[in-house]
């Protein structure tokens, strides 16, 4: 894989869970590592955040020794060329389990640039205390909050878990490739925008989506958030919504996904106090349920459901400048181009 952008001093190609610069680009590269097997490094994660400073110029990988890390990691300094690193064959094994007032297990919340998460799972505390049946309530539920001032952030092959509010994305824009994120009402949601590239999205109940982006101008406005290749899932026996609007307006693409048995028949639900209109674009779904008609309105909003075929969502996308997936992946306004990497289609 070749990442572009993301560190600019040079290319990085992994292999075996290896980094290598090109030797056509030399660079430094500040190696961090954290977790009891490594001989020289920091016990938290948070140790090894805290160490980079602002006016660092190198590149900065953190490794992290599997085991699980039972801390809030809180990023609040303004870093840039920064990646987070487990195993992204075995993310599982790789997790940091905490919680806090806001952030969860992992709270992103400076001027980040270029910074990008590979492996890892984060799992809110006291969620997983409830699964555990050591509580009654699970408290605080974020695992993931992206503030980060308008400055995406890239995830690939990370476990994002918890119950309402799991994933948070208020600030900057995020995109999520082959992850799995697990949680109950509204668990994506946020002001920003974001894109979700062959992840599989699992619900315990509620709504898998509450878009609020309608109240941010930055970044991805008129699509709010996409969702390309993706399988949408829910515990059996139970059911669960694809989203309804959180403030005023919400946006929210499908195309090319998969809608497993669970997902409700009206696929959508409104949010009576909200009141401007509330958007489900679903292109090309492979799904297990009989869609129904969906109750349109809410008490004072507008609730809209557009379904189509595959070259009914491109000819939308030419709308907005966009032939390609990697055209809409790769929106240069913001000075931001994951690159794709290949992987095996979820079908």
């Amino acid at each position: 894989f070749i990442m572009k952008k993301i560190f600019t001093a040079s290319a990085f190609f992994i292999l075996n869970s290896s980094f290598f610069i090109c030797s056509a680009a030399p660079a430094t590269t500040n190696d961090i590592y954290v977790g009891a097997s490594y001989t020289a490094g920091f016990n938290t994660v948070q140790e090894a955040f805290d160490t980079i400073s602002a006016s660092n110029e190198a590149a900065t990988v953190i490794h992290l020794a599997s085991g699980t890390y039972n801390e809030a990691v809180t990023v609040e300094t303004a870093i840039h060329d920064v990646m987070l690193v487990g195993d992204e064959r075995n993310p599982a094994n790789y997790i940091i389990c905490g919680e806090n007032d806001n952030g969860g297990a992992l709270w992103l919340n400076a001027a980040i640039v270029n910074f990008e998460v590979r492996g890892i799972t984060l799992i809110n505390a006291a969620w997983q205390d409830y699964v555990d049946g050591k509580c009654d309530y699970p408290g605080i539920k974020r695992a993931l909050r992206i503030s980060t001032r308008n400055n995406p952030c890239i995830f690939r092959h990370c476990r994002i878990i918890s119950g309402q509010d799991t994933l948070y994305i208020n600030g900057g824009q995020g995109y999520f490739e082959d992850c799995y994120i697990e949680g109950d009402t509204d668990f994506i949601y946020g002001e920003s925008c974001a894109l979700f590239n062959r992840c599989e999205l699992h619900a315990h109940s509620g709504y898998f989506t509450a878009d609020g982006h309608g109240n941010n101008n930055t970044g991805y406005v008129n699509i709010g958030y996409l969702f390309w290749k993706c399988r949408f899932t829910v515990d059996a026996g139970a059911s669960a919504y694809l989203g309804r609007s959180w403030r005023n307006g919400a946006n929210v693409w499908l195309a090319d996904c998969y809608i497993g048995p669970g997902v409700k028949p009206e696929l959508w639900s409104y949010w009576n106090d909200v009141k401007g209109k509330t958007v489900l674009r679903d292109y090309g779904t492979r799904s297990d349920v009989t869609f129904s008609v969906p109750n349109n309105n809410g008490q004072w909003g507008e609730g809209i459901i557009v379904r189509g075929t595959m070259e009914e969502f491109w000819t939308a996308m030419s709308g907005f400048g966009y032939t390609s997936i990697t055209d809409i992946f790769g929106q240069e306004t913001v000075d931001w181009h994951p690159e794709i990497h290949p992987a095996v289609e979820i079908r």
